[in-house]
């Protein structure tokens, strides 16, 4: 479900806060891997553009934490 920029900007305060996994604007999970199928959104890695998605990641365990809106 698409969020309006009005909604995201007021939603920050979850974030800074700590209270965006409890309120549901966001999934938290455990994996190994992930692949992104959607085509052309663009993957950001300590600030940098890296690339396009579609992509699939293999990730080291305890080493990335991803936070992402509600899907």
């Amino acid at each position: 479900k698409p969020v309006s920029r009005f909604s995201t900007i007021f939603q920050l305060r979850h974030l800074i806060s700590g209270k965006y996994i409890e309120k549901g604007y966001s999934l938290d999970f455990s994996t190994s891997k992930i692949r992104i199928k959607n085509a052309g959104i663009p993957v950001e890695m300590d600030g940098e553009v890296v690339g396009k998605t579609p992509v699939e990641i293999d990730l080291m365990k305890n080493h990335l934490r991803i936070i992402t809106g509600n899907i």
